[in-house]
């Protein structure tokens, strides 16, 4: 089964899956953690050019228009790298509830943000394989951007244009929204009842560590 968190930077999934997780494992539920960045495939040919990615990285990540054109082409190589990935998870660990800090849907936030979406792009991100349960943590802009601020250098804008096309897509794809200005037990908390809630108990009993 595979849980995915999504959200702006700042809004806590990785906090709040880590919750989660903890909570899952103390109930005896056999539960993997992974990062939502962890390429599968494209890790491998990322590791030979580790000296070069970062200053690539850095034209890659701004607004300028003015990028070489082959850039347009890492989204799909990262649907491919998404779709993959679900794959493994949904053939090989059937029987591990398996939660997603950060999902295909956060690579498509950023490629709008960037400026590296077209129609083909909004349609393969948007319509991949679904988890079997998905929120979207969602907290006000300015909180977001207080949060994250040391961590990189996007203004206040950045923020509040990714949460609102995180609340559309949440509505697009029915994801249920989780408030995290509240504490991060309560978050925890209703993410975990609403775990229960959409997930047949016969079935999540079968995810118990033997």
């Amino acid at each position: 089964m595979i849980i995915a968190f999504s959200g702006n930077d700042g809004s806590g999934k990785t906090t709040i899956s880590a919750q989660v997780y903890k909570k899952l494992k103390s109930l005896g539920i056999t539960v993997e953690y992974r990062r939502g960045f962890e390429y599968f495939f494209l890790r491998f040919p990322l590791s030979l050019f580790k000296g070069k990615i970062e200053s690539v990285r850095e034209t890659f990540l701004t607004r300028d228009a003015r990028k070489p054109s082959y850039f347009k082409l890492w989204p799909f190589l990262v649907w491919l790298d998404c779709l993959f990935t679900w794959i493994y998870f949904e053939l090989l660990k059937r029987r591990t509830v398996v939660l997603f800090d950060r999902y295909v849907y956060d690579f498509l936030v950023s490629w709008e943000y960037f400026g590296y979406t077209n129609k083909l792009v909004r349609y393969l991100y948007r319509y991949s394989p679904r988890p079997h349960l998905s929120f979207i943590l969602d907290i006000p802009a300015e909180v977001a951007f207080n949060r994250s601020k040391y961590d990189h250098k996007f203004p206040l804008y950045f923020y509040r244009v990714q949460r609102e096309r995180y609340l559309r897509l949440a509505a697009t794809l029915g994801v249920p929204i989780i408030d995290t200005l509240k504490s991060i037990e309560a978050a925890t908390n209703e993410v975990v009842s609403e775990i229960i809630k959409r997930t047949c108990k016969d079935e999540l009993r079968g995810f118990h560590t033997p």
